[in-house]
């Protein structure tokens, strides 16, 4: 699983990113939270250029289309905060291999 960032303890600050295929994962592992999980793929203004496709937030059956099971649609460059007290049950996947989510408890 390629997840990469920063969890020290519950008073640090805590984000990394997160690279989606056609295959759903979680967005990243457990770590205390107060508010939940803000989330946001890099758009075309980014170093690197940015995704070029959505990437689809969910739970663990989430789909990449517009399905019963097709999540929410966070295009490059969007950005989405979370609610919730246990990040790694959100989930995420793309319809393009090498999909960037960047992510911060908050």
């Amino acid at each position: 699983m390629e997840i990469y960032g920063e969890v020290a303890d519950s008073k640090s600050l805590c984000h990394g990113c997160t690279t989606f295929s056609v295959t759903a994962k979680p967005v990243c592992l457990s770590f205390p939270v107060a508010k939940g999980l803000l989330v946001r793929t890099p758009g075309p203004a980014d170093p690197g250029g940015g995704n070029t496709a959505c990437i689809w937030i969910g739970g663990p059956r989430v789909t990449a289309d517009t399905s019963a099971t097709g999540g929410m649609c966070l295009p490059p460059g969007s950005a989405l905060v979370l609610p919730c007290s246990d990040p790694s049950l959100i989930y995420a996947i793309s319809t393009t291999g090498g999909q960037i989510l960047s992510w911060m408890g908050v």
